[in-house]
């Protein structure tokens, strides 16, 4: 994490050292926050339901006419069901969660096309680094309840793992285009995909934990939300799931992508163009 922090204040320095860029932008972006993990249904179109509203804005410096940097601030919210999946099993299983996502992500940019003022359509490649805030939640009987402090996979019992934390970071990578509707206004639209460094976006990872052991250590609502098949089945009766059964997958951690639409506002003059140069993209 501090890694990251450091990562991230330089490149804050660079961006903000305007002598070092040929241009700069800000704007704004709306568009979807999407989950994909432990949760999922095997249907793509199903996981679509996985999405919800999110937002952000960013700043983007360029400093060649190929390579650029950009640093970004996005909220935005995920979710998922195990009532959309296609598998019995799963299907079974109940769980389900919502989260927020706060993020601060600091990503680099390749460009196709030469970044200057008679280009009018750019595509680009972008990878980076984020960290980012969730906080799993779920309903019981109509009552929304945070996951991370109710232990479900024994992280408030004595000899398992201690709670995960609900600061995160990830890998970022994904492609855009930018398109330029004036002299200091583009459109763009990119979708970035975030390997996160968590298993825990969803409060699902590894095994379950008999609810006698919650029951006797007096966690009676962390019992009913770890094990959610009886419900499934229309009984009142926990479920004997005995401990160490699978209840995740931790060796793939969880993702979430961002698919945004974005107006940018061009700061200084920028590039300007070659003389004689023609550049190959379409013009409008």
């Amino acid at each position: 994490m501090s890694r990251f922090i450091l990562i991230v204040t330089i490149l804050f320095s660079v961006f903000l050292n305007d002598s070092n860029a040929q241009k700069l932008e800000v704007g704004f972006g709306i568009g979807t926050s999407t989950y994909w993990g432990d949760l999922n249904s095997t249907d793509f179109t199903t996981n679509l339901k996985n999405s919800g509203l999110a937002v952000e804005v960013s700043g983007r410096a360029v400093y060649t006419r190929y390579l650029g940097v950009r640093v970004n601030l996005a909220y935005g919210n995920v979710n998922g069901n195990d009532n959309r999946a296609t598998n019995l099993w799963q299907r079974e299983r109940n769980l389900s969660f919502k989260s927020h996502i706060l993020e601060l992500a600091a990503l680099g940019e390749f460009y196709f096309f030469e970044y200057d003022e008679e280009t009018v359509f750019i595509p680009y490649l972008t990878a980076g680094l984020s960290v980012f805030h969730f906080d799993p939640k779920t309903k019981l009987n109509g009552v929304e309840y945070r996951l991370q402090p109710l232990g479900t996979e024994g992280q408030k019992l004595p000899g398992y793992n201690k709670p995960y934390s609900l600061i995160s970071s990830a890998v970022l990578f994904g492609a855009g285009a930018k398109l330029k509707l004036t002299d200091k206004l583009n459109l763009s639209v990119d979708i970035i995909a975030r390997r996160a460094f968590t298993d825990y976006l969803d409060d699902v990872s590894t095994n379950y934990v008999n609810f006698n052991e919650f029951l006797s250590n007096g966690q009676v609502l962390t019992a009913n939300l770890a094990n959610r098949m009886h419900e499934f089945r229309g009984t009142n009766e926990l479920l004997n799931i005995p401990t160490g059964a699978q209840r995740g997958g931790e060796k793939v951690k969880d993702y979430y992508f961002l698919t945004m639409v974005g107006i940018h506002f061009t700061v200084g003059d920028g590039f300007k163009s070659k003389s004689g140069y023609k550049p190959n993209c379409p013009k409008f």
